[in-house]
C-alpha cells in the first residue's frame, strides 16, 4: 500500500476510534409506508405514529453505536376479542432481518416480543414469522427509525377494533431486569381504540401491557410498574 493512501486511513480510524460511529443513524423525515392492496370491500386505514423520548436506545459496541428501535404490531379484533387480521409487523419477512435474536429464537421470538397477539394468532390457527414461514410484504417492513404514516388495507362491515402491541428489548428497570425478564426488559404497551368510522380520525390509548415473562398472556391493566416503556411512542392517530 502506497504511503499516501496510509494517510487517510488512519485518520478515518483514529476519529472512528475517539469521537465513535453511529452504524443506523435516525431519520429525521416521516416515512410513508404503504401496505394497500386495492382489494373491493377494503378500506384503506391511515396509521399515523410519532416516536416519543423512549423509541430508540442506543446500544455502544466499543467505538460503534446502534440505535435500537422497538418492534411493533397491528391488528384487528371482532367484539369476542377474535382476531380478524394482522395489518403490520415490523421484522416478519426475515429477507431483511437484523435482529439476531429472531434468527435464534424463530417463532418463540414474536411469543416474548408480543405475547398477546401471538395467543391470539396461534388460536385462530395462524402461524407465527420464522424463517421457514415468513410474512409477506404486505404486512411487514423494518421498523421505520422515526415517525411514519402506515396506509393498509383493512377489511370493514362489523364492528372491528384496532390494537397496537410494542416492545423495546432490554429496556429494564427496578422491577423488570436482567434476571427476571430476559432480554425483553418491560413487557409490550398495549394500545387500542374502535376502528373509525370513514372520514374519523381517533388516538390510540395505552390500556395495559401483555405480560411479564413468569405471567401466561393477556390485557393487564396496572401499568404502575412500567415508565420508559410508556415513552416509546407520543402519539398514535387512526383514520379511515
Amino acid at each position: 500500500m502506497k504511503k499516501t493512501a496510509i494517510i487517510p486511513i488512519t485518520l478515518a480510524c483514529l476519529s472512528l476510534l475517539l469521537g465513535g460511529c453511529v452504524m443506523n443513524r435516525l431519520s429525521e423525515e416521516k416515512e410513508v409506508i404503504d401496505l394497500t392492496r386495492g382489494t373491493p370491500g377494503e378500506k384503506t386505514m391511515e396509521i399515523t405514529v410519532i416516536p416519543g423520548d423512549a423509541w430508540s436506545v442506543p446500544l455502544k459496541a466499543g467505538p460503534l453505536t446502534f440505535n435500537i428501535l422497538p418492534q411493533m404490531v397491528f391488528w384487528l379484533e371482532d367484539g369476542e376479542g377474535n382476531l380478524v387480521q394482522t395489518l403490520y409487523i415490523t421484522g416478519a419477512d426475515y429477507e431483511k432481518m437484523r435482529h439476531a435474536g429472531k434468527s435464534e429464537k424463530g417463532e418463540e421470538f414474536y411469543r416474548e416480543c408480543f405475547p398477546l397477539w401471538a395467543a391470539k394468532a396461534e388460536a385462530a390457527g395462524l402461524s407465527l414469522p420464522s424463517d421457514k414461514s415468513p410474512y409477506p410484504d404486505t404486512v411487514t417492513s423494518a421498523t421505520p427509525s422515526n415517525s411514519y404514516i402506515l396506509l393498509t388495507s383493512a377489511g370493514y362491515g362489523e364492528p372491528l377494533f384496532l390494537f397496537m402491541e410494542i416492545n423495546q428489548s432490554s429496556d429494564y428497570n427496578e422491577y423488570f431486569t436482567k434476571d427476571t425478564s430476559g432480554w425483553i426488559g418491560q413487557p409490550a404497551v398495549v394500545y387500542f381504540c374502535p376502528c373509525p368510522e370513514p372520514g374519523q380520525s381517533l388516538p390510540m390509548e395505552a390500556v395495559g401491557h401483555s405480560g411479564s415473562p413468569d405471567q401466561r398472556p393477556g390485557l393487564y391493566t396496572d401499568m404502575s410498574r412500567l415508565d420508559s416503556a410508556l415513552k416509546q411512542t407520543l402519539s398514535l392517530t387512526v383514520s379511515l
